[in-house]
């Protein structure tokens, strides 16, 4: 499982690079993950953090996350979905 952060479409690259280098200050950076995904085929980008071995675990995680983060409402997520979603 790991922490899904946000989702933005192409057009708001530069708001997940802002995104990215805020959660880099505030978390471990080598727990940060960026993915792409076709949404309605669109191009979009997910950036996650950490892995978790439950959902229970990584729920846990998001309440210890900084306010900035919590503030966009992140959920846990398993890696399986994640990954079955890029294959779409």
């Amino acid at each position: 499982f790991s922490i899904q952060l946000a989702t933005m479409s192409q057009s708001e690259v530069a708001d997940l690079e802002r995104l990215l280098r805020q959660a880099a200050e505030l978390v471990n950076p080598d727990e940060l993950y960026v993915y792409g995904v076709k949404i309605n085929g669109q191009q979009h980008y997910r950036a996650a953090f950490g892995q978790f071995p439950t959902s229970d675990a990584a729920a846990k995680a998001i309440d210890d996350l900084p306010a900035t983060l919590r503030s966009r409402r992140p959920y846990q997520r398993s890696v399986e979905a994640m990954r079955a979603q890029n294959l779409q």
